[in-house]
């Protein structure tokens, strides 16, 4: 499936991605293995729109940390949801 074709059907089964919603666009999550580019979200957080509602804020983790101590090729997901 295309990742347009996924992200649809999380829609239409009421599920979201929060850090997407959160900044009006794609977010940049994942370091490509060649040539270390920062350019594709592959990682989500998939939420209802209740749940979505109650999100204050959702960001990733930063760069330096993950990436520059190569602890990963991806960048966590926070989020501060008030229940």
């Amino acid at each position: 499936l295309s990742i347009r074709r996924q992200r649809q059907m999380c829609i239409e089964t009421g599920l979201y991605d929060a850090l997407r919603t959160q900044h009006g666009r794609l977010v940049p999550t994942h370091r490509n293995n060649r040539g270390g580019k920062i350019i594709h979200q592959l990682d989500h957080l998939y939420m209802s729109k209740h749940l979505l509602a109650a999100v204050k804020d959702c960001s990733t983790g930063s760069h330096e940390d993950v990436f520059d101590s190569k602890l990963s090729d991806h960048l966590p997901i926070i989020a501060s949801v008030e229940i």
